[in-house]
């Protein structure tokens, strides 16, 4: 074996050994890259998760919040109305006041006209004596006459009962629209409360994402350093097989030939061919 074969092989030899170590170098990190990019993979689709999770809830707490304001401004609208028919009412009891001072009556038509009806009905269902009976009689002619006396302001007394309906009304709407308001206002604050909570888990993610992002890259170089590490000396190792290869063609040739020069002499000096002889001969 010559001095540059010999070099060759044992090059060979040592790139084997290499070859060997680097390959499992390579594959051990391109899972330790796939491991950890799988964690990173994971920290990152719920990083993206979450952000969706924080547009919607800012976009349902916005909305929220224009209703509030859309709400308190029909509630303010309300407490007005209900202020000013506080007022008409107040004025409209001072009135009623007035007239039953004015006839000196105590009660307003209606009363009078249920009391009225109260006693007529006692007198014809039950039994009395005769002197009870006139009594009550005059008592409902006096009660009449007041009655009466109030006929001409039948008027007045509608539009306070109006008043007095109206205000309720408008007491009732304005008390809605304020605890429809509240309930908006709670809701916009959950909401705000929940997107505190996700960005704090934003946070705490970014922290988790940004050491493992670098583990990754650092594995990732690391594997691609071991990959072209492993190619170049694939590709060597094909190459000294090749030369080799070459080589040992050349030295059987050569050995054949010297062979068959060694049969033809003994063939010219009538020496007898062995089965070796015979096949070098017919190689």
């Amino acid at each position: 074996m010559t001095d540059d074969k010999q070099k060759l092989s044992e090059e060979l030899e040592q790139l084997k050994k290499d070859y060997a170590k680097t390959k499992s170098k390579l594959n051990s990190t391109s899972q330790l890259k796939e491991q950890t990019y799988r964690k990173l993979r994971s920290i990152t689709d719920k990083i993206k998760s979450r952000n969706l999770k924080v547009n919607e809830l800012k976009k349902e707490r916005d909305e929220l919040t224009k209703e509030v304001r859309e709400v308190k401004k029909v509630r303010d609208e309300f407490n007005k109305q209900v202020k000013e028919t506080s007022g008409k009412q107040r004025e409209m009891q001072e009135k009623k006041r007035e007239m039953l001072g004015q006839l000196k009556v105590q009660k307003d038509p209606i009363a009078l006209k249920k009391e009225i009806e109260n006693l007529e009905t006692t007198i014809e269902t039950e039994v009395m004596s005769f002197p009870k009976e006139q009594s009550i009689k005059k008592h409902i002619k006096e009660l009449k006459a007041q009655l009466k006396s109030l006929e001409g302001m039948s008027d007045a007394w509608k539009e306070m009962k109006g008043s007095g309906k109206d205000f309720t009304e408008m007491r009732k709407k304005a008390e809605e629209a304020h605890l429809k308001v509240q309930e908006c206002a709670q809701k916009s604050q959950e909401k705000h409360e929940v997107i505190n909570r996700t960005f704090n888990e934003l946070k705490e993610l970014r922290k988790e994402e940004k050491p493992l992002a670098e583990e990754y890259l650092k594995q990732k170089a690391e594997f691609e350093e071991s990959k072209k590490s492993t190619e170049e000396m694939d590709k060597r190792i094909k190459e000294i097989k090749d030369i080799l290869g070459i080589q040992e063609k050349v030295n059987m040739k050569a050995q054949v030939k010297e062979k068959q020069k060694e049969v033809s002499e003994k063939i010219k000096k009538g020496k007898k061919l062995s089965t070796e002889d015979i096949l070098a001969f017919q190689a």
